[in-house]
Protein backbone atom coordinates (compact mmCIF):
# COMPACT_ATOMS: atom_id res chain seq x y z
CA UNK A 1 0.00 0.00 0.00
CA UNK A 2 1.62 3.25 -1.12
CA UNK A 3 0.21 6.16 0.87
CA UNK A 4 1.94 9.51 1.11
CA UNK A 5 3.18 10.30 4.64
CA UNK A 6 1.20 13.52 4.82
CA UNK A 7 -2.06 11.53 4.48
CA UNK A 8 -1.87 10.40 8.16
CA UNK A 9 -3.04 12.57 11.07
CA UNK A 10 -1.79 10.07 13.66
CA UNK A 11 -0.90 6.46 14.35
CA UNK A 12 -1.98 4.22 17.23
CA UNK A 13 0.28 1.34 18.21
CA UNK A 14 -0.75 -1.40 20.62
CA UNK A 15 2.43 -2.53 22.37
CA UNK A 16 0.72 -5.03 24.68
CA UNK A 17 0.25 -4.87 28.44
CA UNK A 18 1.54 -1.85 30.33
CA UNK A 19 2.81 -1.35 33.87
CA UNK A 20 -0.79 -0.48 34.79
CA UNK A 21 -1.77 -4.07 33.98
CA UNK A 22 1.06 -5.52 36.02
CA UNK A 23 0.96 -3.43 39.18
CA UNK A 24 -2.13 -4.94 40.83
CA UNK A 25 -1.73 -8.71 41.13
CA UNK A 26 -5.29 -9.20 42.42
CA UNK A 27 -6.74 -7.24 39.48
CA UNK A 28 -5.12 -8.92 36.49
CA UNK A 29 -2.98 -11.78 37.77
CA UNK A 30 -0.09 -11.00 35.44
CA UNK A 31 2.72 -10.24 37.88
CA UNK A 32 4.37 -13.54 38.79
CA UNK A 33 6.32 -11.91 41.64
CA UNK A 34 3.11 -11.07 43.57
CA UNK A 35 0.47 -13.49 44.78
CA UNK A 36 -2.84 -13.19 42.94
CA UNK A 37 -5.19 -15.23 40.77
CA UNK A 38 -3.67 -16.23 37.46
CA UNK A 39 -6.12 -14.20 35.42
CA UNK A 40 -4.43 -12.71 32.31
CA UNK A 41 -7.55 -10.76 31.25
CA UNK A 42 -6.47 -7.17 30.62
CA UNK A 43 -9.79 -5.81 31.90
CA UNK A 44 -11.43 -8.30 34.29
CA UNK A 45 -14.43 -6.03 34.86
CA UNK A 46 -15.45 -6.10 31.18
CA UNK A 47 -14.67 -9.83 30.88
CA UNK A 48 -17.31 -10.94 33.37
CA UNK A 49 -18.48 -14.46 32.69
CA UNK A 50 -15.24 -15.42 30.92
CA UNK A 51 -12.80 -17.86 32.46
CA UNK A 52 -9.66 -16.68 34.17
CA UNK A 53 -6.47 -18.45 33.11
CA UNK A 54 -6.48 -20.28 36.46
CA UNK A 55 -9.95 -21.68 35.71
CA UNK A 56 -8.95 -22.78 32.22
CA UNK A 57 -5.86 -24.59 33.54
CA UNK A 58 -7.99 -26.35 36.14
CA UNK A 59 -11.00 -27.24 33.98
CA UNK A 60 -9.76 -27.95 30.45
CA UNK A 61 -9.00 -31.53 29.51
CA UNK A 62 -5.61 -32.60 28.09
CA UNK A 63 -6.72 -32.30 24.46
CA UNK A 64 -8.17 -28.81 24.93
CA UNK A 65 -5.05 -27.60 26.75
CA UNK A 66 -2.82 -29.03 24.02
CA UNK A 67 -4.80 -27.25 21.29
CA UNK A 68 -4.75 -23.91 23.10
CA UNK A 69 -1.03 -24.05 23.88
CA UNK A 70 -0.08 -25.21 20.42
CA UNK A 71 -2.38 -23.06 18.30
CA UNK A 72 -2.75 -19.91 20.42
CA UNK A 73 0.38 -20.05 22.54
CA UNK A 74 2.79 -20.85 19.73
CA UNK A 75 4.16 -23.86 21.63
CA UNK A 76 4.66 -26.07 18.59
CA UNK A 77 7.33 -28.31 20.13
CA UNK A 78 6.70 -28.00 23.88
CA UNK A 79 2.90 -28.13 24.20
CA UNK A 80 2.75 -31.79 25.21
CA UNK A 81 5.29 -31.42 28.04
CA UNK A 82 3.54 -28.22 29.20
CA UNK A 83 0.20 -30.07 29.35
CA UNK A 84 1.85 -32.83 31.37
CA UNK A 85 3.22 -30.25 33.84
CA UNK A 86 -0.18 -28.55 34.14
CA UNK A 87 -1.96 -31.84 34.82
CA UNK A 88 0.68 -32.75 37.41
CA UNK A 89 0.31 -29.31 39.06
CA UNK A 90 -3.42 -29.91 39.49
CA UNK A 91 -2.57 -32.53 42.09
CA UNK A 92 -0.05 -30.29 43.84
CA UNK A 93 -2.05 -27.05 43.96
CA UNK A 94 -5.69 -26.58 44.85
CA UNK A 95 -5.81 -23.46 42.67
CA UNK A 96 -3.55 -21.75 40.16
CA UNK A 97 -2.25 -18.49 41.61
CA UNK A 98 0.59 -16.42 40.17
CA UNK A 99 3.15 -17.36 42.83
CA UNK A 100 2.38 -21.09 42.48
CA UNK A 101 2.73 -20.97 38.70
CA UNK A 102 6.01 -19.08 38.90
CA UNK A 103 7.48 -21.84 41.08
CA UNK A 104 7.07 -24.40 38.29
Amino acid sequence: MDLPLHSFDGVIIDTGPSEFHMEDAERTGMDLSRNGWLDLRLDPESAEGRLMASDALRLMNDTELFKVLRLCGGMTHTARSAVHAIVEARYMFKEFRTVEVSLR
